[in-house]
């Protein structure tokens, strides 16, 4: 893997200080694809740190009446939602004295079927529930606070925060049952004790957007005791030249020019072809260097391992034609 080391670190523009320290190579092209491709990197960015932040402050918060519920973590596809997630079990692990990351749970709402009865079921055998039934005609005929119970006793008894990713796939599939799904919610956070952070939604306003008058009580409880954080787009900087920096390491790339990422030109071409959302720059980076690799197999002779302008334009047509679709994308 190649390193590098910022030889002025006050020059932010200008990647060419950055000195190439180190080259070894411990994989050919073939090994490559399935280790650079197939493996999520943790990355950390400042905004990482302020979501992380407030989740370990919901966790270790006193109780109290006005202590807080949960957070709904903001942003649009792409913009690194599902990796900032999935990277908090470990961080708080190594910050936090005693803390048991196997308490910090990670639901995701899948398929097509977004009934709360549904979800509730699902979301109980992921916590290893053993009496919640598979048959669908089975669970319609339970009661949904009977689901909430059982869900809510589980997660008093193992975990300390749940995630819930993908929340729009249940919530915006069927705005007629806004009322009944954050009902829900409100029961499974007030008897479990264990505050929920929501991923998939723009903030507290669009949670209760739409709901129907009968259930207009549970509006004090989402608009104080829930907060909001919003993913930003990265622009050129320091820290987006560093995430690129690391990308390039992580895909063990051997560029026989200067790495992409001392390209300021390239750079900032990157940044207007991903809006600046994380996750699609980090497919974007995985997907040039999965065309690399798949190329130098192919080739007879000794072919390049560039990301050049022209590599970027084409993968960009060839993401935009899947919309921007990886088996293991940043969310």
């Amino acid at each position: 893997m190649v390193t590098y080391e910022i030889i002025d670190d006050t020059d932010t523009d200008d990647p060419s200080h950055w000195l190439e320290k180190q080259r070894k190579w411990a994989f050919q092209p073939d090994e490559r694809v399935d280790i650079s491709i197939r493996c999520d990197k943790f990355l950390y960015l400042e905004q990482h740190f302020e979501i992380w932040a407030q989740a370990r402050d919901l966790i270790l918060q006193p109780d109290s009446d006005t202590k807080k519920r949960g957070l709904i973590l903001e942003g649009p596809s792409h913009s690194g939602k599902s990796s900032t997630i999935n990277q908090f079990p470990l961080e708080y692990a190594l910050n936090t004295p005693n803390a048991d990351a196997r308490r910090i749970r990670t639901y995701r709402i899948y398929g097509d079927n977004h009934s709360i009865k549904t979800q509730l079921a699902d979301l109980g055998r992921f916590l290893n529930i053993p009496d919640i039934p598979l048959s669908e005609k089975r669970i319609y005929e339970l009661k949904t606070g009977v689901l909430v119970r059982k869900v809510a006793d589980k997660l008093r008894d193992t975990t300390d925060l749940l995630f819930i990713d993908e929340f729009e796939r249940l919530y915006k599939h069927s705005p007629a049952s806004k009322g009944s799904i954050l009902e829900a919610l409100h029961t499974l956070i007030d008897e479990s004790g264990v505050p929920i952070i929501i991923a998939g939604l723009d903030g507290v306003s669009d949670l209760l957007s739409g709901l129907p008058d009968t259930y207009s009580w549970l509006e004090k409880t989402f608009t104080t005791r829930f907060g909001s954080i919003k993913m930003k787009p990265l622009s050129y900087g320091k820290e987006y030249l560093r995430l690129l920096m690391t990308l390039h390491n992580d895909c063990m790339l051997r560029p026989t020019k200067e790495p992409f990422f001392a390209n300021q030109s390239l750079c900032k071409d990157i940044l207007t072809q991903t809006g600046g959302l994380l996750g699609k720059i980090v497919v974007l980076i995985k997907e040039c260097a999965s065309s690399i690799y798949r190329n130098k197999k192919k080739s007879t002779s000794s072919s390049s391992e560039d990301i050049t302008q022209e590599l970027i334009n084409q993968v960009v047509q060839h993401l935009d034609s899947r919309g921007w679709k990886l088996s293991n994308g940043h969310g």
